[in-house]
Parts: structure tokens; sequence; C-alpha cells
């Protein structure tokens, strides 16, 4: 995974202007706080804020704009490069990441706000980005993934990045998953 830290409006414009016309590849963008994220001297960020700077962040990328959200339910991990994916996918999928964001920051401890909150992007169709919210489960499983205080944006490196396709009907949909019953998509989603 590639990274680099966004802190500011102005960063987070350079990176939409350098990204991706110089070459320079930013894996992850980090920001100090919770549901209200704090970015500099004062000001919030908000889970739209967040969302915008993700799409500017998945396009510094080359990866589509447009973000859905998924859960080891609405994916089937076919090789170690090729996903098909459920459309379309529940409204509950976004509500829950709104959810998550908002509860970054409500921790009983220092040592809860610290966990982070993570938007990982895990491949793309022609048109949308595939990716999923995250939270370490414990400071170590924060520090192995340099999970901080905030919220950090990542992406698949080139090599790793899966190739989607969108699955639209029902009965191809349950012939996949009986198909690729042995490949866990749960590693791909869930607690790293």
């Amino acid at each position: 995974l590639l990274q680099a830290r966004v802190t500011t409006q102005q960063d987070r414009q350079r990176l939409r202007l350098r990204g991706a016309h110089a070459g320079i590849l930013p894996l992850s963008a980090a920001y100090a706080g919770g549901s209200d994220i704090k970015v500099g001297a004062g000001a919030t960020l908000q889970f739209e804020e967040a969302l915008a700077t993700f799409r500017d962040f998945l396009i510094a990328q080359r990866y589509p704009p447009d973000v859905t959200w998924i859960t080891p339910c609405d994916i089937v991990l076919a090789a170690p490069t090729r996903a098909y994916v459920k459309l379309p996918v529940p409204d509950a999928n976004e509500k829950a990441v709104s959810a998550l964001f908002g509860a970054a920051s409500v921790g009983l401890d220092d040592a809860v706000r610290e966990l982070g909150l993570v938007f990982q992007a895990v491949g793309a169709s022609d048109d949308r980005t595939f990716a999923y919210a995250w939270r370490p489960a414990d400071l170590e499983q924060a520090r192995r993934n340099l999970v901080r205080r905030g919220l950090k944006l990542s992406i698949a490196a080139r090599e790793s990045r899966l190739c989607v396709i969108e699955v639209r009907g029902a009965l191809r949909w349950r012939a996949l998953r009986y198909w690729y019953r042995r490949n866990d998509s749960s590693q791909l989603i869930e607690n790293r």
C-alpha cells in the first residue's frame, strides 16, 4: 500500500493535482480525530467531507470516483486478483459506514479513540470502486496496520488490485457463491 498524509484543505488540493499528473502515489491519508475529525486549526471533517476526500484520493490513484461500500456478504473471491460483487448492494452498507465513521471518536478512553478508522478500496470495475470501512479491534492490530487516531485512506497496490465483476442476477450470484464457497472472502474484508 502506498501512503501520504493529508492534513489540510490545501494538502487535499495538492493531492488531487499532483497525484494523477506527477506520478505521486499516496497510499493513505490521515486525519486526527473521530466523528468530527480534526483537520488542522479548528476545522472539522464530517462524513460527507471524508467521502469527498476519499473520492479525490481514488481519482489521484486512477480509480473510479463512484464508491460502492461492500461487506463480506456482497463479494466472492474467485482468484487472487478477481472477485464478483452482487449488485445492487444494500443501502444499509453506506449507512453502516457512516455510523462507524460517526462512532470513531466516541470512545470510553483515549486508548479506544486511538484506534482510528480505515476506508479501504479493494478493487474496481469500469465505473465504480468497491470499498469497505473497518476499525482495528485493539491497539496491537492498529499498530500492525499503521492505523492511528483519525481516518486512513488506503488502496491496493496495482499488483494486488482486484478486477471486480458485477453480478446483478440472483441465480447467477447463488451459483458463484456455491462454486467459490471454499474461497474465504471474509479474509479480504474483515479483521486484518
